[in-house]
């Protein structure tokens, strides 16, 4: 993943040239959630209800994430995994550790997507936020 301007990720997923990570913050709620449902579709194509899953990150922990990321996509080239809300600043350093291994390790057939629409981010106030961003990046 890397920091991309609206133009180059909405080309970006147009193409298929999708990355392993996004993460989606910001006060423009209609865009972002805009740039996920277009790439949800792109990227399970016909098949989202074997390949798309939505999860509440406000409800989750990382072992759960852990377990929907792994399995390979049903009749199709990609296994989308969404998810809501989920707050990484305030992960403990076992779990946070255990978040990052599954970034490094996820399939070559798995979008992982964190979007936030109620909970707001700021990396430039978080240390935390800053690193697990440089961390994705």
């Amino acid at each position: 993943m890397s920091r991309w301007n609206d133009d180059q990720l909405l080309a970006s997923i147009k193409q298929g040239a999708f990355q392993k990570v996004y993460l989606f913050y910001g006060p423009e709620h209609y865009m972002l959630m805009g740039c996920v449902s277009m790439l949800q579709s792109r990227a399970v194509g016909s098949q989202p209800l074997l390949n798309l899953v939505k999860l509440d990150g406000t409800k989750i922990a990382v072992e759960r994430l852990e377990e929907e990321v792994e399995p390979l996509p049903v009749l199709s080239d990609y296994r989308c995994v969404c998810v809501a809300d989920f707050d990484l600043e305030k992960l403990a350093k076992k779990p946070m550790d255990r978040f990052k291994a599954m970034v490094e390790q996820l399939p070559q057939t798995t979008i992982l997507v964190l979007y936030y629409q109620q909970l707001a981010l700021n990396p430039k106030k978080s240390a935390k936020l800053r690193n697990v961003f440089d961390f994705i990046d």
